[in-house]
């Protein structure tokens, strides 16, 4: 796999509270990274990149713990992703609740001496136009065998489905209340259960 780097960029957050999750780690013979609520896995023996079992001599949380034990296999399509989606169309831009409309945000960074540093730097949910579109995010939730996800984490499997080059990822395990569990060749997907929120239109995947 080359330059799987941008791949694994999908799933850590660099700016994430838990400094063991800014970055990709390795663990059992696979590449990991997660923000605490996606996960993915790939075979070590398939990435081009060196990676460390404890990045900054950090300890990561051990990502077997939450896989579940596979209880189906069949497909689930890049398609029917789509489609999904579709039936959750975004509306006219609106002010980004996460600055306000001021494009910009504080950030908090604490060091390994326990100081707090503060930075006020472009706002990552608007890109710093101070509007957002995406307002499906806050109107729907979406359900596969009754495992809800969230419009975030559609999005981030159709663009994982791209970046393979593949239509087609496979459902190993979707029982709620544990996660949802899909695969590709030497590589591992896990979305967390989402709260089901019964004010928000229910769409169902599967």
């Amino acid at each position: 796999m080359t330059n799987e780097r941008e791949l694994l960029r999908l799933y850590y957050d660099p700016y994430n509270n838990r400094e063991v999750l800014q970055q990709p780690f390795l663990q059992d013979g696979k590449v990991c990274a997660t923000d605490g609520h996606v996960l993915i896995r790939i075979d070590a023996a398939m990435c081009d990149g060196d990676y460390q079992e404890k990045p900054n001599g950090l300890t990561p949380p051990r990502t077997a713990s939450v896989i579940p034990e596979a209880d189906r296999d069949e497909p689930l399509t890049h398609r029917e992703l789509s489609l999904a989606l579709k039936k959750a169309p975004e509306e006219e831009s609106r002010q980004c609740p996460e600055c306000k409309g001021e494009g910009q945000v504080e950030w908090e960074y604490r060091d390994r001496l326990f100081n707090h540093h503060h930075h006020l730097d472009t706002c990552p949910e608007c890109d710093g136009t101070g509007e957002i579109s995406a307002y499906a995010a806050a109107k729907y939730h979406f359900t596969l065998h009754g495992c809800a996800l969230c419009y975030r984490h559609l999005k981030l499997l159709l663009r994982t489905m791209e970046y393979l080059q593949t239509d087609t990822l496979q459902l190993r395990h979707a029982t709620p209340p544990q996660a949802v569990l899909l695969a590709a060749p030497g590589i591992e997907i896990i979305a967390m259960p989402q709260m089901r929120d019964n004010g928000l239109e229910e769409i169902k995947i599967k």
